[in-house]
């Protein structure tokens, strides 16, 4: 019985990280094409820092960024470019 719950609880744990990674993923891709827009106009863009540490917090925090991108920009993945 242990072993079961343990192997559905490990599981969930991947299912949730590996959506993380899906998000940030995505995120990055939309990021990354802004920033080019950005720079075609010729505007300041700051360099990434950390890149790890913004991976461990996407897959992380997903749910909380998720809910916030919806809830400010109407966009599960963030604000448009403009």
């Amino acid at each position: 019985m242990r072993k079961k719950v343990a192997l559905v609880l490990l599981l969930l744990v991947v299912l949730y990280l590996s959506v993380g990674v899906w998000f940030h993923v995505q995120e990055k891709r939309h990021w990354n094409m802004c920033r080019g827009q950005r720079i075609a106009k010729g505007e300041f863009v700051e360099p990434e820092m950390y890149p790890v540490l913004g991976v461990v917090f996407d897959m992380t925090y997903w749910p909380v960024y998720m809910w916030a991108n919806k809830y400010n920009f109407g966009s599960v993945f963030g604000k448009e470019c403009g």
